[in-house]
């Protein structure tokens, strides 16, 4: 019941945060489904395309902050970026319940970061109006710990999903994937309250 509550939340703030029109390439999520487990330790095989945005991405978060914007607004920009390419809507990615689940928390750790950017902005334009525009960004309030907190877990899962997708398991991990049964994901869903309804 949960996890109901925790996937419509994600597309109920998912809907609340539309507003970003960056020209990115999204993943046909019908190539989700060809995952297959492919070895005796239940590695997953998933598409070429998820496994290339995966690996670009990590790399691109791992850059952050590169000085080209405020540090606040990549994080959003990176955010938007995953959440337009994985195609957020009605996807299945894996015919597997903890890496859905690792990905439902990807998703949401990036709505987050996105909602923490209206916060920061919403003083100027509540509708959102200002979440890009940096012609504004002396206006803006400073960047959240918590967006801090939420952009550092969205790199320790990349990462993580990166070493299950792309290296075959083998390589240093955070710990925070349900797939992994890592001792970490408890701590990182509730540092962000994943989960948490009141």
């Amino acid at each position: 019941m949960n996890m109901h509550k925790l996937i419509l939340t994600g597309f109920l703030v998912s809907g609340i945060l539309a507003g970003c029109s960056q020209d990115e390439t999204t993943i046909d999520s019908e190539k989700y489904v060809e995952s297959i487990e492919d070895d005796s330790k239940g590695w997953i095989d998933a598409a070429p395309e998820v496994k290339e945005f995966l690996a670009a991405l990590l790399d691109e978060v791992e850059k952050t902050p590169s000085g080209k914007y405020e540090q606040g607004y990549e994080q959003y920009l990176l955010a938007e970026k995953l959440t337009k390419g994985l195609g957020v809507g009605d996807y299945q990615l894996f015919e597997n319940d903890n890496l859905d689940k690792d990905f439902a928390n990807l998703l949401l750790i990036a709505k987050i970061i996105s909602h923490e950017q209206f916060v920061r902005t919403s003083h100027i334009d509540g509708n959102g109006g200002a979440i890009d525009r940096i012609d504004l960004s002396d206006q803006w309030k400073p960047i959240q710990d918590s967006q801090l907190m939420a952009f550092d877990y969205m790199k320790q899962l990349l990462n993580d999903l990166n070493v299950i997708l792309n290296n075959g398991g083998e390589g240093s991990t955070f710990g925070v994937t349900y797939y992994q049964d890592g001792e970490n994901v408890a701590k990182m869903e509730q540092d962000l309250q994943i989960g948490k309804v009141d």
